[in-house]
């Protein structure tokens, strides 16, 4: 059902090589999520709603197809890149290879936190650390492989080694091949985590941990007492910079 004539919908579309993700706003409350979406499912979806402006934050290949079919029915499309204005000083030396969703991220994280510093963990294909100051300066940080990646890596550049899948409660020990591949690949990720976070810690004081990305379900629990988690993130990133280039409308 489409929304009433009066109602005021923004768009936030993080789409990658394959699948995207729509998050909805109404004023600055995310309402609604939509994800694992195709391209022409973004549209199908926003058609649902009077979206009066929408960002997309996209890293595919064809940056532009998404953006012209959206602006046949939404008045205002921005598309983000690094160009964009920013309320944040952006420290990368790099600013032209940084990952688009990295800045989403910390600014959503300055979201929920404007007054802090803060370490931003986003858990998908790869593990990336991003720190931003009390400042608002972006100072960068770290990217890792993720939990697949790893799983993949060690059967790929191994003679006998099986593919194994993740197990969060697996024990420290493994008592069988499967399961020593699954304690190394997910303990050894856990303890990377948290001594990266201590050493943050210990260099810039006090700062808060935001934890995102698909594969952070799995290791939420276990980061409780470092971590604060929003799987929704990017999309309050993206929805903070859209506000900000509002004056562009």
């Amino acid at each position: 059902m489409k929304a009433g004539k009066d109602a005021l919908y923004r768009a936030t579309i993080d789409f990658g090589n394959t699948y995207g993700k729509v998050g909805i706003f109404y004023k600055d409350e995310l309402i609604k999520v939509y994800s694992r979406l195709t391209a022409s499912d973004v549209k199908n979806c926003l058609q649902n709603y009077v979206i009066e402006e929408a960002i997309i934050c996209n890293v595919g290949e064809n940056k532009d197809f998404l953006t012209e079919e959206l602006l046949t029915f939404i008045p205002f499309v921005m598309s983000f890149n690094h160009k964009t204005s920013l309320p944040i000083h952006n420290l990368y030396t790099t600013p032209h290879t940084l990952g688009l969703d990295r800045l989403a991220g910390v600014m959503g994280a300055k979201v929920h936190f404007p007054e802090d510093a803060c370490l931003v963990i986003d858990m998908g294909t790869c593990v990336t650390f991003d720190f931003i100051d009390e400042h608002n300066q972006y100072h960068g940080g770290s990217i890792s492989p993720g939990l697949s990646m790893r799983f993949k890596a060690l059967e790929a550049f191994t003679a006998r080694l099986p593919l194994c899948s993740t197990n969060p409660e697996i024990g420290l020990i493994g008592n069988s091949t499967e399961q020593s591949i699954q304690s190394g690949v997910y303990h050894g990720l856990k303890a990377e985590i948290i001594g990266i976070i201590q050493h943050y810690q210990e260099k810039f004081g006090k700062i808060k941990v935001i934890l995102c990305g698909g594969d952070g379900i799995y290791f939420e629990k276990a980061l409780k007492p470092f971590i604060f988690a929003d799987y929704h993130l990017i999309h309050y990133g993206l929805n903070r910079i859209l506000r900000t280039n509002e004056k562009n409308l």
